[in-house]
């Protein structure tokens, strides 16, 4: 990958302020696989991995949350939501602002959310931290391929997308085996209510009405 995220390839096209002085600074052999442009595929990844991770667990984050897997179910669909509608400012926002700026201050954000769901104590917690946490994940995708039209030259352009696009893809694929690998981890135990196990029905015997 190193051949692609060579600053020496960047054609410096359409890039203003920060996002041009970062393309232009020479880079050390030590720190030439931790380009901009390597880390916005690793949050591209994660991002990924996040959008389809939360369908094998939510029985059991339905458990932990004392709530039906139809009510948690919401925190799908809002993130959904917000993830789709937040990319119609996220352009706008990085045309004014630095690209990298944009899409870390969007990664920081992402990353708290992500931690709030973890730590929810009720449905509705959870529900609104996946809520911003689709509104921030939403910039990361689309700002990487214009950061990409912006500092890759035209020859190389689709080389690049197109390891974005593996990159993206895998994680989709492996998300749901991630999910279901963490699943037996945030199984709550069940919980038998006291008395139940008097109140049992033995074989041959009849309880009295």
């Amino acid at each position: 990958l190193s051949g692609c995220f060579d600053p020496a390839a960047k054609g410096g096209t359409g890039l203003v302020g920060p996002d041009q002085k970062r393309a232009n600074r020479p880079t050390s052999p030590g720190r030439r696989g931790m380009t901009p442009l390597v880390l916005l595929f690793i949050l591209a990844f994660l991002v990924s991995v996040d959008l389809r991770i939360l369908a094998p667990v939510l029985p059991s984050i339905s458990e932990s949350l004392r709530s039906s897997p139809g009510v948690v179910g919401l925190a799908m669909t809002s993130y959904a939501i917000t993830y789709g509608t937040g990319q119609l400012f996220y352009g706008p926002l990085s045309d004014r602002r630095s690209r990298i700026a944009v899409v870390r201050a969007a990664g920081l954000g992402f990353s708290l959310c992500t931690v709030l769901a973890a730590l929810s104590g009720t449905t509705w917690q959870f529900v609104a931290a996946r809520f911003l946490a689709g509104t921030f994940a939403g910039a990361v995708i689309p700002l990487t391929l214009v950061f990409i039209g912006d500092t890759v030259e035209y020859s190389r352009r689709q080389v690049v997308i197109g390891r974005l696009s593996a990159v993206t893809s895998a994680a989709l694929a492996f998300s749901a085996s991630i999910g279901g690998t963490v699943k037996p981890w945030s199984k709550v135990p069940d919980q038998v209510p006291a008395g139940s196990a008097s109140t049992q029905t033995r074989p041959g015997r009849k309880h009295p009405p």
